[in-house]
């Protein structure tokens, strides 16, 4: 695995980056050097919490997908991970400045997080909780 080198800036929530997502992806998973939305760090933190980005705007309506207003890409929700810092190795740039999202794209991507994030409780050991009794 090749070494990752220091970043000498700052990274930044609602942020978009460059990140390298190495992990070979099976299927439908994201992967390999894509754009990625920062949606949760700290500076004291060595990860961060990410939305992996399309490089092509997607317009296929399926819930977890926002189009972003910048009319670029889409925000691929389903797919929210966390990352080490190390991973991200660029800024994203849009018309000379870094990227971000706009009011609108932070509040349909909330919206979307609030019904992925949303799952059922680990239930007890021997109980029946799969509705099929």
């Amino acid at each position: 695995m090749a070494k990752a080198k220091n970043i000498n800036f700052h990274i930044f929530n609602n942020f978009i980056y460059w990140t390298r997502l190495d992990n070979p992806p099976f299927g439908h998973e994201q992967g390999l050097n894509r754009p990625c939305l920062v949606i949760h760090t700290t500076k004291e933190a060595g990860t961060c919490i990410v939305i992996p980005l399309t490089l092509e705007r997607l317009n296929d309506n399926i819930p977890y997908h926002i189009d972003l207003d910048n009319g670029k890409s889409t925000a691929l929700i389903e797919h929210i991970k966390s990352i080490d810092k190390k991973r991200i190795y660029a800024k994203l740039y849009l018309n000379k400045e870094h990227a971000t999202i706009t009011e609108n794209d932070r509040t349909r991507i909330n919206e979307q997080l609030a019904k992925v994030i949303c799952i059922k409780p680990i239930f007890k050991k021997g109980v029946d909780n799969s509705g099929n009794a």
